[in-house]
């Protein structure tokens, strides 16, 4: 009886230290990822993206222009404002390169881009991305999210959430 006592408890030990020990190396991982991320986007970070409608994929990156990112959701309704608020503001961006991302279909993506009448602008790009890809570049991110990059392509603000577009404007 005594034996079964401490083979029970010796069970219980083992599977709590495996268990912390899982638990500790998810949680490094995580925090690596995190920190690869965060250095990674620190420089407009290579995009592995389709393009959707006329636009070439990879104008913007040669340009030498402010780049503006916009991971959005067409049902998102604060992706909803964000956008109607850029597309009404829409002369205060020429010149600089509206990238806007999804993950969705190319369907979605380009229904949402005629509601917006963006579709058709020499400087907006609509792009579908992978999910995984999203997850690789960018880490683990809500939408809207925005990333605002220099003429040299360094990250000047990042914008978490629904951003009023005045807030994106004062650092252009």
């Amino acid at each position: 009886m005594l034996s079964n006592k401490k083979v029970i408890i010796s069970i219980i030990i083992t599977s709590v230290l495996g268990l912390l020990i899982f638990l500790v190396t998810k949680t490094v991982i995580k925090l690596k990822h995190k920190e690869r991320i965060a250095t990674q986007i620190k420089i407009l970070p290579h995009l592995p993206v389709k393009a959707i409608g006329s636009n070439k994929v990879e104008e913007w990156s040669k340009s030498g222009k402010v780049t503006i990112i916009i991971f959005f959701n067409s049902g998102c309704e604060h992706c909803q404002y964000e956008t109607t608020s850029i597309a009404q503001e829409i002369l205060s961006f020429t010149g600089i390169n509206l990238l806007f991302i999804s993950d969705e279909s190319e369907k979605e993506i380009g229904t949402f881009s005629r509601v917006y009448k963006l579709d058709n602008n020499p400087e907006v790009w609509w792009l579908k991305m992978k999910p995984d890809d999203v997850y690789n570049t960018f880490g683990n991110i809500g939408v809207p999210h925005i990333w605002l990059y220099d003429e040299d392509g360094k990250l000047v603000k990042e914008f978490k959430g629904e951003t009023r577009v005045e807030a994106i404007l004062e650092w252009l």
